[in-house]
C-alpha cells in the first residue's frame, strides 16, 4: 500500500536542520476528487532531524526529480549515491558542514506530497515519533 506524507514544517538553527513530517490520511469523499488524503487527529507524526547540513534545497513536489536508483530508508527517507546535486555542491557542502576534504558527504531527500527536500549532510538524520507537529 502506498503511503503518502505531508512536510509541516521547516525549521534552521544551530542545532540542524528540523523537519515534521505528517502522515495523510483518507478523509471524507467531497464528491469532486474523491477521498482526499489529510492530515488527521489520527495521523502518525515524525521529526526528522539533520545534525551536519551542508547545504539542502527545498523544491514542489511536482517539480522533483528522484532518480530510480534512490535507496528508500523509510516511506519517506530516500539516499542518492550519485547525483547531480552533490556533484555540484561537494565542495562547498563539505566546507559549510565542517567535514574535511575527502570526508563523506550524503544525500538524503525527505520526500512528501507538498515539498521534497534534499539535504547533503555528514550523517544520517535521526528520525522520531511525537505526538504533533507545527508551531
Amino acid at each position: 500500500m502506498a503511503r503518502f506524507n505531508w512536510l509541516e514544517k521547516l525549521e534552521l538553527t544551530a542545532a540542524g536542520l528540523i523537519l515534521d513530517v505528517s502522515k495523510l490520511l483518507p478523509g471524507q469523499p467531497d464528491g469532486v476528487i474523491g477521498v482526499p488524503l489529510l492530515v488527521t487527529e489520527k495521523s502518525e507524526h515524525f521529526r526528522v532531524h539533520f545534525q551536519r547540513v551542508g547545504a539542502f534545497r527545498l523544491v514542489p513536489e511536482p517539480f522533483n526529480q528522484v532518480s530510480d536508483r534512490a535507496e528508500e530508508h523509510c516511506d519517506f527517507l530516500l539516499q542518492e549515491n550519485a547525483s547531480d546535486y552533490l556533484s555540484e555542491m561537494t565542495d562547498a557542502a563539505r566546507f559549510a558542514a565542517g567535514i574535511p576534504s575527502g570526508g563523506t558527504l550524503l544525500h538524503f531527500i525527505v520526500y512528501t506530497e507538498n515539498h521534497v527536500v534534499h539535504v547533503l549532510t555528514a550523517q544520517k538524520p535521526s528520525i522520531t515519533s511525537v505526538s504533533a507537529v507545527g508551531p
